[in-house]
């Protein structure tokens, strides 16, 4: 692989090199570890299948996650809301979304439904005003929105706060062993 300071019309400029080409000779063996060791990559290699919807029938349902590994929730969390399956890959949402609702997306490298708010009306470079949603800061809060995604759901204290991590961090845990 060299590194060319001109380029012409058609040309490839970026080569696919693969994480192991980097690796030393004597690393090799253990990039290979690692791989066989994370049972779930980034970029949504090795970690399951999914089925959106179409939209044929209802638009608001267009690219809306139905099944993730051929079931309609997940089993690794500790109760019923925090394995539920809502929105879609966050790649595509249905039109017409209004300001008043919550856009919901599955992520599958968290292993869970994360949903986004209204935040502020932008305007494209086109100039067409564009709907900005963002997270809000309680996604990851520990309370008992999110008792679910803990590792001991049990309650903690009488003030309700549970045995979860801090605000802000959030486990992977069963995330990275579910099958």
């Amino acid at each position: 692989w060299t590194r060319r300071s001109e380029a012409s019309k058609g040309e490839v400029l970026f080569e696919t090199i693969h994480c192991c080409e980097l690796a030393m000779d004597d690393q090799v063996a253990l990039f290979g570890m690692a791989v066989d060791f994370m049972a779930y990559d980034t970029f949504l290699i090795n970690n399951g299948v999914g089925t959106d919807a179409n939209g044929v029938d209802r638009i608001n349902e267009v690219g809306r996650i139905t099944r993730f590994n051929h079931s309609t929730s997940l089993s690794i969390w500790f109760d019923s809301y925090a394995n539920m399956i809502n929105g879609t890959d966050s790649t595509l949402w249905h039109p017409n979304a209004r300001k008043d609702e919550r856009i919901y997306a599955f992520i599958r490298d968290i292993c869970r439904s994360v949903y986004l708010e209204f935040n502020e009306t932008r305007r494209n470079f086109v100039g067409v005003d564009v709907y900005h949603y963002t997270l809000p800061s309680t996604m990851f809060s520990n309370s008992t929105e999110n008792r679910g995604f803990c590792m001991n759901s049990t309650t903690a204290n009488k003030s309700h706060e549970y045995n979860c991590l801090p605000s802000g961090l959030f486990t992977q845990t069963p995330c990275q062993h579910c099958e």
